[in-house]
């Protein structure tokens, strides 16, 4: 039988092995930072569309809203967002293609309608004459010694 070994007594590696090393992350480009932003935004409106079907069960609803959640945390890894998006929508590349595919397509059939500049008419709904004896005000002085203390002199 081999003898037991310490978990204090841990070999140590050798010196050469114990060297730090750098190495360097590949910088991401511009275009590529855009693309990957526009595939996340598109995603995310998907995920969004979908919420918006009455057909979902509440099971799918709830990994949805988890799915939406961790898409839009800007502190999430990009390769979490981007295994999210493949689960949730497939091969959602393809997807967008299609759609910038078919909006020229549906812009060209788009008819383009007159605006009317006519200036609208405001009417105003008119008042049966009104009896002359109603319309008196009859004011009643009363015990109250409180008054207002208005110029009645001024005229504005």
């Amino acid at each position: 039988m081999p003898p037991k070994r310490f978990p204090g007594a841990v070999k140590k590696p050798p010196a050469l092995a114990r060297q730090v090393v750098e190495t360097t992350v590949p910088s991401i480009s511009d275009e590529q930072t855009t693309t990957n932003d526009e595939e996340l935004a598109w995603c995310i409106h998907q995920l969004k569309l979908s919420l918006n079907a009455k057909k979902l069960t509440p099971k799918r609803i709830d990994a949805i809203r988890k799915d939406v959640a961790v898409l839009e945390n800007p502190n999430e890894l990009l390769v979490k967002k981007r295994c999210i998006m493949k689960m949730s929508l497939g091969d959602y590349r393809k997807k967008m293609e299609l759609e910038k595919r078919k909006i020229p397509l549906a812009l060209e059939n788009a008819a383009i309608s007159m605006v009317s500049t006519s200036a609208g008419k405001f009417m105003r709904k008119s008042h049966p004459a009104i009896d002359k004896e109603k319309q008196k005000l009859n004011f009643q002085l009363s015990a109250n010694s409180f008054r207002f203390n208005f110029d009645r002199d001024k005229e504005e």
